[in-house]
Formats: structure tokens, C-alpha cells, sequence
């Protein structure tokens, strides 16, 4: 039987992470890549590298990483399983991560599915 998946705000899931730790979950926030990729509650935390209100996503790999360059600086929805490791969030397994086309904020179109 598959998983069922929890759609959640990212203030929700920042908040109360334990709740959510490995479950499958969709949020929506303002993703940022640099050397590693954040997804923030808001672009204005992005620009202020605001950590504390935002979920790492560092268990992709430098090929992903580059694959959801597209999507950098863009509100986007993501969906994976979340799991707490050294007090940072972090989604694994099958990540996806799709632009939202009816935003406003939204430049381009991203349909990334990684592994």
C-alpha cells in the first residue's frame, strides 16, 4: 500500500518537523541553489539566507543539484519523505519539485523529478 502523502505548510512542517519525520509530505516555498539547495517559507528569507526558516535539501546529488538549477529563485512545490539528521530537515526519496505555473513569482516552468 503506498504511502499517503501530506500536503503542509512549510511554517507547519518547520514547526512541528518530528511530526512529519518520515512521511511523505508536500509543501510550497521559494527554492534558493547555491553550493547546496534550501527551499525557504519566503523569497525575502532566501535573500537573507534566513536558515531557520527553511528545509535543507542536501541529500541530492550534484547531477540534481544542476537539474533543479532551473527552478533556482522561484516558488515552487516539493514533494518528498522527511527525515530530521544533524538538527537540519531534509527530504529523501523522490524528491519532486514543480514550478508553479499560475504564479505570479513564478518565471519558468520546472518539472523535476529526481531519484
Amino acid at each position: 500500500m503506498p504511502t499517503q502523502e501530506s500536503e503542509v505548510s512549510m511554517i507547519a512542517l518547520i514547526a512541528n518537523a518530528a511530526k512529519y519525520e518520515d512521511r511523505k509530505v508536500k509543501t510550497y516555498g521559494f527554492l534558493k541553489v547555491k553550493r547546496n539547495a534550501g527551499l525557504f517559507v519566503n523569497r525575502e528569507d532566501a535573500l537573507n539566507d534566513n536558515v531557520y526558516h527553511s528545509i535543507a535539501l542536501d541529500t541530492l546529488t550534484v547531477d540534481e543539484l544542476e537539474a533543479i538549477k532551473a527552478c533556482n529563485n522561484q516558488y515552487v512545490s516539493i514533494t518528498g519523505t522527511l527525515n530530521l539528521k544533524n538538527n537540519s530537515l531534509t527530504f529523501s526519496d523522490q524528491v519532486q519539485i514543480r514550478g508553479k505555473t499560475e504564479d505570479i513569482y513564478s518565471k519558468l516552468v520546472c518539472n523535476i523529478k529526481t531519484i
